[in-house]
């Protein structure tokens, strides 16, 4: 298991709490942060071939990003398992985490399914926190079964 981010500011919680309580939002993430400042998690967007790709990884934290999507509130594709804030009831009701998945591949499979149930998953780029271990996990297990879930999502991209 990876060490946790450090949030950079003190309301990080209520923030995200804020968001996470809107009946409509199946969970809520963060602006990830490496120890050099350069962005190591936003969201994840489908990519053919690839199954899911970071977006804007190695960005500068200050930078806006195209028409300010670094800079607003939105409802994205994805979380990675950096930082997820999700209410328990939406957690059992999805199921949780697949324990036969690993990495990034299990925190996706996991936002598929509350998508299913008819949530937002929501990107928070007011809460940042940088993550000084490991910020890249690759995911290997469980590929295999991941694309026998979610292959027609994940290839159309």
């Amino acid at each position: 298991m990876r060490e946790p981010p450090r949030f950079v500011s003190s309301d990080w919680c209520r923030e995200l709490l804020g968001v996470c309580q809107r009946e409509d939002v199946g969970a809520v993430g963060a602006k990830i942060l490496s120890p050099s400042g350069r962005i190591a998690g936003t969201w994840l967007y489908p990519a053919r071939d690839r199954g899911f790709w970071q977006g804007w990884q190695g960005c500068l934290s200050e930078e806006d990003g195209y028409g300010l999507r670094l800079r607003s509130i939105q409802n994205v594709g994805a979380l990675p398992g950096f930082c997820l804030m999700v209410r328990k009831a939406v957690f059992q009701e999805a199921g949780g985490f697949s324990p036969e998945l690993s990495g990034e591949l299990q925190a996706v499979d996991f936002c598929l399914r509350l998508q299913q149930l008819g949530k937002l998953l929501v990107f928070d780029p007011y809460v940042e926190g940088i993550l000084f271990s490991g910020y890249r996990e690759q995911a290997s297990a469980g590929e295999e079964l991941f694309r026998l879930r979610w292959g027609a999502q994940v290839q159309d991209g």
